[in-house]
């Protein structure tokens, strides 16, 4: 290339297992040139292997330092270079970038990557205008400095929506860097002091980087000496590096995820089915044994690393895959959690009390045809196909068909993380998968809508939008009569049936509850508005209704209604406030007089001191709405000067 004056060059390379002996080093990329590195089509994805390197022949660059631990180095001048969709691995170190100012990095794997020389996956020095995206890290470990991305006086790069798994090191480290934008990744169970910390040597004259921006997207089970989040560490004359708790000239942008849980429908062949449940009944009756050894070793202390030695080799032997195995006993261990945290909480009683002396007496049984979870290891996703590949117990079963929507597949495409729970209902099966979606920043309101709730009007904002509860109510008393008729029966199918019914009328409660919290939202969003809600909660306990209301009170679903209201809120950017509930329903918006009278009945409102009247709920939403005004004005208040 260099004796030819070629600029523009595609570097096809087969894919398969490429075991090197040294460095790739790539030193000449002139101004206005690119560089590809791109795989042949139809040979797979492309691994460099470092299992086999001589690091005492590799090459150097000229005139700079060894890269003999590198499996690429790359110092391309001015010239663009692309590097996607490769695998680096078993190696001292993945990529060493120099003297570069347009490369992109994005689709590709670091693992295994360890060694007492080890620096990073990609470690840039003395670059700008690096794009390192969508890339994934995973076990990178020496005794501490082996880091994700480390940059040495960079600048002007973006590193966005990579994964950090496992890095003993700091997932992203700055030394002597400006300017840098750390967006929109994930993390979890790295960080030896931060997921992002900034190092300097102050013996060599180093000062802190100005300007670099970082967002945490998600940090899930940090680093085991590391809290997540942001550190400065600093080498003095004699001093060895320390920690210390900001740094100046830097942002921190600590980025909040909702958490939706998505469900999908599979469509199994009989074949298929019966598969599918041969796996939950073995699973499930693998789960009750392993509670009951819990129970008689540990009572309900148990733990999961002893359990595991007790029970891993049992639960191979009986035929079940190695992280099924897994599963297993981390679903004993969070049933026992579980139970502990109801009774700490009093929600089986009191000690003496006969619900609880049941539970502490004997283990957790599961039933035949309880969920179970799996993840990415025995579940693979195909959703530009429409189908999953699960492990069951009679191998693994492929070309299982799902039914879901576009946005549900696009969704999960996007924001699916973790664990996922295979679900037998009514005699179908279903996926429920979790999905972590970042949350959009906040926008200053322009105003409120306060809504109020209530039993006959589920939801009346302070416009006067009223979403009424009569048909969820004559439902309601068609589904009690049907209930009635049913507990007659006194037999198996009817409890059955029962608690068939029962979901059903909690579906439909849910769908309702959907459609109010979808409408109020999209009219809060479209004309830049908050949404701000009573605070009700303790209602049921302080309110007393006569009896043939009892019922209706205790099927009122104003909780999930407003959770519903506040995490379409939180997707949507919405501001988002709950006030004091107290007497909005008795006050009048216009001049404040407080009083019973005036609500003569449940529907209408007249004031008895300047006779301002009209809906009940309408003025109570008013009321909502004058409260959060007076709240967030209180809220966001710049504190005050010192003294």
């Amino acid at each position: 290339m260099k004796r030819r004056g070629v600029k523009h060059v595609r570097l096809l390379i087969v894919g398969g297992v490429h075991h090197l002996t040294e460095p790739i080093v790539w030193d000449y990329s002139p101004k206005g040139s690119s560089v590809v590195f791109d795989t042949a089509s139809g040979t797979g994805r492309v691994v460099f292997d470092g299992s086999r390197m001589n690091t005492a022949r590799a090459a150097r660059y000229p005139g700079e330092t060894t890269c003999a631990t590198y499996l690429l180095c790359i110092k391309a001048g001015y010239g663009s270079f692309t590097i996607s969709g490769k695998t680096f691995q078993n190696a001292p170190n993945g990529i060493r970038l120099k003297g570069n100012t347009n490369i992109t990095i994005t689709g590709n794997v670091f693992k295994n990557l360890s060694g007492s020389k080890g620096y990073g996956g990609i470690h840039t020095e003395s670059s700008s205008g690096l794009k390192i995206k969508n890339n994934l890290f995973s076990k990178l470990k020496n005794s501490g400095k082996m880091h994700g991305i480390y940059l040495v006086r960079t600048s002007r790069s973006t590193i966005s929506g990579n994964r950090f798994e496992y890095v003993t090191g700091d997932p992203v480290r700055v030394r002597v860097s400006s300017n840098n934008l750390v967006s929109g990744n994930k993390f979890y169970r790295s960080g030896s002091y931060a997921t992002f910390s900034e190092w300097r040597d102050t013996t060599k004259g180093e000062g802190c980087g100005k300007g670099n921006v970082f967002s945490i997207f998600l940090v899930r089970n940090p680093g085991p000496s590391g809290p997540g989040g942001i550190a400065s560490l600093v080498r003095g004359a004699s001093a060895p590096p320390r920690r210390v708790p900001r740094m100046l000239g830097n942002v921190m942008v600590m980025s909040r995820i909702v958490k939706l849980v998505v469900q999908v429908k599979l469509l199994p062949t009989p074949e298929q089915a019966l598969a599918l449940e041969a796996t939950l009944h073995a699973v499930n009756v693998a789960a009750t044994r392993v509670s009951a050894v819990a129970f008689d070793k540990f009572g309900l202390r148990c733990r999961e690393t002893p359990l595991r030695r007790l029970c891993y080799a049992e639960l191979k032997a009986a035929g079940l895959g190695a992280q099924a195995a897994q599963h297993v006993i981390k679903r004993v261990v969070d049933a026992y959690t579980a139970l502990r945290a109801g009774i700490r909480n009093g929600n089986l009683g009191g000690p003496a009390s006969r619900r609880r002396r049941k539970a502490e007496s004997k283990p957790v049984v599961f039933r035949p045809d309880a969920a179970h979870t799996f993840d990415d290891r025995n579940l693979s996703w195909r959703l530009d196909a429409g189908t999953v590949s699960i492990w069951t117990v009679h191998g693994r079963c492929k070309n299982l068909r799902l039914a879901c929507s576009p946005e549900q597949a696009r969704t999960l495409a996007a924001h699916r993380h973790g664990e996922s729970d295979l679900v037998h209902r009514d005699g179908m099966w279903f996926l429920l998968a979790t999905c972590d979606i970042p949350e959009p920043d906040v926008y200053e309101p322009a105003d409120w809508i306060g809504v109020d709730r209530g039993i006959v009007n589920l939801a009346t904002t302070s416009d006067g939008d009223n979403h009424q509860g009569r048909r969820l109510g004559r439902y309601r008393r068609w589904q009690a009569r049907k209930r009635a008729e049913i507990q007659a029966k006194r037999t198996r199918s009817a409890a059955r049936l029962l608690k068939k019914r029962a979901r059903r009328e909690a579906r439909h409660a849910r769908h309702v509850n959907h459609k109010i919290s979808r409408q109020v939202v999209a009219v809060a969003a479209r004309t830049g508005r908050g949404i701000a809600l009573e605070e009700l909660g303790g209602i049921r306990e302080r309110v007393t209704v006569p009896r043939d209301q009892r019922a209706r009170l205790s099927s009122w679903p104003f909780h999930q209604l407003g959770e519903f209201l506040e995490y379409k809120a939180r997707r949507a950017g919405v501001p988002f406030l709950q006030v004091d509930a107290a007497y909005t329903s008795q006050r009048c918006p216009r001049c404040g007089h407080t009083a019973r009278n005036n609500r003569p009945s449940r529907d209408h409102f007249c004031c008895r001191r300047c006779g301002l009247a009209g809906p009940a709920d309408v003025v109570a939403g008013v009321n909502v709405r004058d409260r959060a005004r007076s709240a967030w004005v209180f809220v966001n208040m710049p504190a005050p000067a010192p003294a």
